[in-house]
């Protein structure tokens, strides 16, 4: 096995219409561009191909002490109680297909390789193909992008499987990521 589908925070409290974050845009680009049926499409390849499947998805604890505090980004969920892990809130949206044997990794920053131990998961699969989908295309996707490409990753952006808070956001951060992977 050499390739692997990496799909992040594809997850309620992102995408649902009652998640906390859905008024970000993050629900209507899903529904304005068919995200979910495509992002199925990609899993199904993907397990087809007999590829790693893994699921990685923010979250922090009930304490929020594994939040970072001085991050624009996270620091209002403890004042909110978003993105509680192992709540409704971040767990993978319905419809999208799991299966037992996919991988599910927690982080607790906006890149996918931080402290989640993915990059020694791939290793030990040797793991030199990534495929990377979910949401936020210009924050967690371009994150986990960037990095992927820093450790030697051959690396691979699924456009239509990506989804961010607006089409201006999604297109310009794909143009930018052609600098470092293929974006089909």
């Amino acid at each position: 096995m050499t390739r692997a589908l990496i799909i992040i925070d594809v997850i309620n409290e992102m995408l649902h219409p009652n998640g906390k974050l859905a008024p970000k845009g993050y629900v209507d680009f899903l529904n304005q561009h068919n995200s979910i049926q495509t992002l199925n499409q990609a899993i199904a390849q993907a397990r087809q191909n007999n590829d790693l499947v893994i699921f990685a998805r923010i979250g922090f604890s009930s304490d929020y002490h594994d939040c970072p505090k001085g991050s624009p980004l996270f620091m209002n969920a403890p004042k909110f109680g978003a993105l509680m892990k192992d709540t409704w809130a971040t767990e993978v949206l319905d419809g999208i297909d799991i299966q037992d044997t996919d991988i599910f990794l927690h982080k607790t920053r906006v890149s996918a390789f931080y402290q989640t131990g993915l990059h020694e998961i791939l290793q030990e699969k040797s793991v030199t193909h990534l495929s990377f989908v979910g949401c936020a295309t210009d924050l967690a996707v371009n994150s986990a992008v960037r990095e992927a490409h820093d450790r030697d990753y051959i690396v691979t952006v699924l456009s239509d499987c990506c989804i961010a808070a607006n089409d201006n956001d999604h297109i310009s951060t794909l143009e930018l990521l052609k600098k470092v992977a293929t974006v089909v």
